[in-house]
């Protein structure tokens, strides 16, 4: 059995996160954050709320990793010259085996759900949350289907729910103000990084330079965090956020710079 295949997680580790230190950068900016948003910021901190932000994470990536399967075995077969993530051998079990695959997932999807339901007692928060996590499946079909300026949306509805979907386990206490945040802290910056691509704007991406601007991007949101804390505007949890993620940006081009200076 080719178990890349069936456990969530381990597809985008073994096809997306292969290169030295993107495994420990995901983790940082992808899993840490949103737990962070929806268990400290948007709910008070239990281990049981933890538990059920790791679950819905959990969903999602099951969800999310669907698409990426699909993209990587059925829609490169519709382009000229596609990226290949899976060598042969997988793909060859893929075909064989796609509907005991998709099957596996969805089984999954239903266990992970229904534990959810059980644990917040079939709440109104739980199937907020599971309608927009199940969302993903008919959402990643119509963004490898189709091939326009629409899927620049749909990226960021998708990186939306990937990052910020949790927070509605706790829909009820939760804050829109919070869930803005969390769009500044991530979905926005990756829609723009996504834009500057030769695929979408073929001039912009000319100049654009993916480090730096993190780093200005981030830099920016710090100050105004520091000017809103300042006024009471937000608090001292919300502000560690733009901090955490100015601090990592900063800390990253600062690692490249050296890594030159010490091959010259």
């Amino acid at each position: 059995m080719n178990v890349l295949f069936y456990i969530p997680y381990l597809y985008i580790i073994r096809t997306r996160l292969k290169a030295n230190g993107r495994l420990f950068s995901f983790i940082l900016i992808l899993v840490l954050p949103p737990i962070y948003f929806a268990t400290v910021l948007q709910s008070s901190f239990s281990i049981l709320h933890l538990i059920e932000s790791i679950l819905g994470l959990l969903l999602i990536q099951n969800f999310y990793e669907i698409g990426y399967i699909q993209n990587d075995t059925e829609t490169i077969k519709k382009e000229q010259n596609p990226t290949l993530r899976l060598d042969k051998a997988s793909l060859s079990y893929y075909e064989a085996n796609k509907l005991r695959i998709y099957v596996t997932r969805i089984f999954f999807a239903i266990i992970i759900s229904l534990i959810l339901l059980i644990l917040m007692k079939f709440s109104f928060d739980s199937f907020i949350f599971l309608i927009s996590a199940y969302l993903l499946i008919p959402l990643y079909y119509i963004y490898n289907t189709i091939r326009s300026f629409v899927n620049l949306i749909l990226h960021f509805i998708l990186t939306t729910i990937k990052y910020s979907a949790i927070q509605l386990l706790f829909f009820s206490t939760a804050s829109f103000k919070i869930f803005l945040f969390s769009l500044l802290a991530y979905p926005i910056i990756n829609f723009i990084d996504r834009a500057a691509t030769p695929r979408f704007f073929y001039t912009l991406s000319k100049y654009y330079k993916f480090n730096e601007f993190r780093v200005f991007y981030y830099f920016v949101l710090f100050l105004f965090s520091i000017v809103f804390v300042l006024n009471k505007y937000i608090n001292y949890k919300e502000f560690y956020v733009f901090a955490y993620y100015f601090i990592y940006r900063l800390a990253i081009i600062i690692g490249v710079k050296m890594k030159k200076i010490l091959r010259n």
